[in-house]
């Protein structure tokens, strides 16, 4: 079934030795400029430092090798975060790999994200060109930051696992969406659909709740719920473990009408400490193995 519901991608510009800035808030701009880049050398040291003085890495362990026949989204990418107040622009920003045979310096591109109505900056991120990748194998991300407007700076460092394409593997947990759309009064539609949408799926990872072979590297799957005798419906799925997931409940009408009905915010179990399974702000995310959520559907539509 071709894909005509879910989330719009982001396209990543992957330039040699450019400094792309994003402006979120559904405002967008790119600014390539130079960025500084740091040549390894066989002295050098490297392990992994996810954490350094309020800046915080995060991302998968493992990478896959670019395969032709699968060529669309073959980029990974590393996330910061860090705490620095007041922070708009850096100072300095420069990212490198511990194996050129591996991953040469070509294949990495710094992009920062910033905030439209502050314009501080929210997220820096270490992104990877998959089709630069040379060989199967360990290598270290190393990274190092400056804020331009605070005395912070930081230096993270990430081991990557590059392993053929398809063999990719990532945490998962096992969770349950009780879906409720008993407040619409449907007469007669000719199709249901719910579908999920991976926000933060990596290539070439097999998406286990899909059966289909020759879908198994998609991002997103959908639930026919027309022939549904009643309007709630437990759905088991698997979840990769810090992903986040996009929902979308869609009806066609008897008369071919394709309506989206909007599905209510909700904050089940958890704590502040590891996070809670909610879907809050358009995203659903689970912060514990064996959870559930209920999801209501509301009479509310959108385009």
């Amino acid at each position: 079934m071709k894909k005509s519901i879910g989330l719009a991608c982001l396209a990543t510009l992957m330039l040699t030795g450019c400094r792309v800035t994003v402006i979120t808030d559904s405002t967008e701009s790119t600014t390539p400029s130079a960025v500084s880049t740091v040549e390894s050398v066989s002295t050098e040291t490297f392990e992994e430092k996810l954490t350094d003085n309020g800046f915080t890495l995060k991302g998968p362990d493992q990478a896959s090798l670019y395969d032709a026949s699968h060529p669309n989204d073959a980029v990974l990418t590393l996330k910061g975060t860090f705490d620095w107040a007041y922070t708009a622009a850096l100072s300095a920003e420069s990212a490198y790999s511990s194996d050129q045979g591996i991953i040469p310096d070509s294949a990495i591109t710094v992009m920062t994200e910033s905030s439209f109505s502050t314009g501080l900056i929210v997220e820096v991120d270490i992104m990877i060109d998959l089709t630069k990748v040379v060989k199967a194998g360990d290598v270290y991300i190393k990274g190092h930051f400056k804020s331009n407007n605070v005395s912070k700076e930081a230096t993270v460092c990430k081991k990557l696992t590059i392993v053929p394409f398809g063999t990719v593997k990532a945490p998962t947990y096992q969770e349950t969406l009780k879906l409720d759309w008993s407040a619409l009064k449907l007469e007669s539609p000719k199709s249901i659909v719910f579908q999920l949408t991976d926000a933060d799926a990596q290539y070439g990872l097999v998406n286990p709740n899909i059966t289909d072979d020759t879908k198994k590297y998609s991002d997103f799957w959908q639930y026919q719920l027309v022939s549904e005798t009643k309007t709630v419906k437990d759905i088991a799925f698997t979840y990769f473990v810090g992903h986040r997931y996009g929902l979308v409940f869609q009806v066609t009408t008897a008369k071919d009408a394709l309506v989206n009905y909007e599905i209510s915010a909700v904050v089940g179990a958890g704590s502040t400490a590891i996070g809670f399974n909610q879907y809050k702000n358009n995203f659903l995310t689970f912060a514990s193995d064996n959870g559930s959520l209920t999801l209501t559907v509301t009479t509310t539509t959108y385009a």
